[in-house]
């Protein structure tokens, strides 16, 4: 049995860990109609509340939700790879994996490979496995998935057969964990860990919810300000001495303690994170993590950012230099246009602008690495040449939603609808919160829908806005009681 073995770390992670600098700022001077569909749904035994749980399972909100993947770049083996390592690294962070071995960060599954005549199966690996490229579109399309992820991995594998210039490759990808994150070895999570992750999308998908009736750019604003609310710039993890760990994921932003705080990493991660959970009008909507140099103002070295695909622009989003007193915490860091179309390229890089009132004015130079181009589209790599310019604000209703009833008509009103054609879902409850029944209506582009609803035995009502065909919720919740 021939075997091989691969190793090397995260070239756009390496030495300076991504301390990511962070730029200071210097001083200076419809008519409705209905259907009658019902559909039931049997009560919990958890005590859960069964009608939640089902919108969460056909929504899909307990998984990112990708719109541009840098895993789509890959093909053959690679892909194989990727998807096999994707879905069991989302068992591991939502508690365990299958099998005898639950808290494991080695990844092994089987690869088929081509090899030409004479070949070496060794060689035949290097040739068609780009170990770093999948690492990379991993962990730049699951950041949630992966936040016990260190700054190591490697891999090993042995052909398991060989014939017809085929080979037959069992094949294991070892990620090392964090500092803080380790179990029994650096190749082990520990315990517990499960009740973090779910704080953290517990907390992510609260943001969501509050904001989900807004328009796209509305909601990236407010992601903008709901990350930077969260937390502040880590000044002490650019210390050398402090392990890859916490300070670099996004655990630390949704958790909800002002004591713990992030580098860029964990803003840039934070932000995708709540992209990724999110419904946007733009059907073609992207938020991708780029990884890669920064100087100018106070502050240079590696960094990450985000790039933002709307409205047909690409455009640079820089939450950790939003922040604060950082150059561009009264903008030109978010959706805006870089200084020349000269530096628009990738190759190149990008230069921004900041002038601000009351203070120097400042030049930002972004370098993305070349490894963003082996995971992700030209389109979303190269920055439109003037930014995108934001539609015009609704206010904020204090309530977007209300609810009444009529006899056994439920009305449902959405004040200053936006998003067209949609489903309200209404679920009647009995005492003790006991799931009786489910009805689905179409809201129309006057905001109301109204159904006749079997209200027997109802002492509660609720009523979802959810996004056709996706059908994630767009509005928060609204109940009524029956029981008046």
């Amino acid at each position: 049995m021939k075997r091989f073995h691969m190793r090397r770390h995260l070239a756009a992670l390496a030495a300076a860990c991504l301390l990511c600098a962070q730029a200071g700022a210097v001083s200076d001077g419809a008519e409705a109609a209905f259907q009658t569909e019902t559909r039931t749904i049997a009560a919990a035994e958890n005590g859960a509340d069964p009608f939640l749980n089902y919108l969460e399972h056909l929504a899909g909100l307990d998984a990112e939700l990708l719109s541009v993947r840098g895993g789509d770049a890959l093909t053959g083996c690679n892909r194989v790879l990727y998807d096999y390592v994707a879905a069991e690294a989302e068992k591991l962070a939502a508690g365990g994996r299958d099998g005898g071995d639950p808290l494991s960060t080695t990844f092994t599954t089987t690869l088929t490979m081509e090899t030409a005549a004479g070949e070496k199966a060794q060689d035949a690996v290097n040739r068609q496995l780009d170990l770093g490229t999948v690492v990379d579109a991993l962990y730049a399309d699951y950041p949630y998935t992966f936040f016990w992820h260190g700054l190591n991995y490697g891999g090993s594998g042995s052909v398991r057969s060989s014939s017809d210039g085929v080979l037959i490759v069992t094949y294991s990808l070892l990620i090392q964990a964090a500092a803080a994150y380790q179990g029994a070895d650096e190749y082990h999570i520990r315990a517990g860990l499960t009740g973090l992750a779910e704080t953290t999308v517990k907390n992510a998908k609260e943001i969501v919810t509050k904001n989900a009736w807004k328009s796209d750019y509305g909601k990236l604003a407010a992601y903008r300000d709901a990350v930077c609310g969260l937390v502040e710039y880590n000044e002490t993890a650019t210390d050398s001495s402090t392990p890859y760990g916490d300070p670099w994921q996004i655990i630390w932003v949704f958790d909800k303690d002002p004591a713990t705080n992030v580098v860029c990493e964990g803003y840039a991660k934070a932000f995708k994170f709540l992209c990724d959970l999110s419904s946007f009008r733009d059907p073609n909507f992207g938020c991708l993590l780029i990884s890669g140099y920064m100087q100018g103002a106070t502050g240079a070295g590696s960094h990450m950012w985000n790039h933002v695909y709307l409205g047909g622009k690409t455009c640079l989003v820089d939450i950790t230099n939003s922040d604060g007193n950082a150059v561009g915490a009264a903008g030109g860091l978010f959706l805006d246009a870089p200084l020349s179309s000269d530096y628009t390229t990738l190759k190149t890089g990008y230069r921004f602008r900041i002038v601000r009132e009351g203070y120097q004015t400042a030049e930002i130079f972004y370098s993305p690495y070349t490894s963003n181009q082996a995971i992700f589209p030209e389109q979303y790599l190269t920055l439109d040449e003037e930014g995108y310019t934001p539609p015009e604000e609704i206010e904020d209703p204090e309530s977007p939603v209300s609810i009444e009833v009529s006899g056994h008509v439920v009305f449902v009103t959405v004040a200053d609808n936006q998003y067209g054609f949609q489903t309200v879902w209404a679920a009647t409850y009995a005492e003790g919160g006991q799931l009786l029944g489910v009805y689905e209506m179409e809201l129309y582009n006057g905001g109301l829908a109204y159904l006749g609803v079997d209200l027997t035995g109802a002492v509660q009502l609720q009523a979802f806005v959810l996004e056709s065909g996706t059908l994630r919720p767009l509005y928060e919740a609204v109940s009524k009681s029956l029981a008046e």
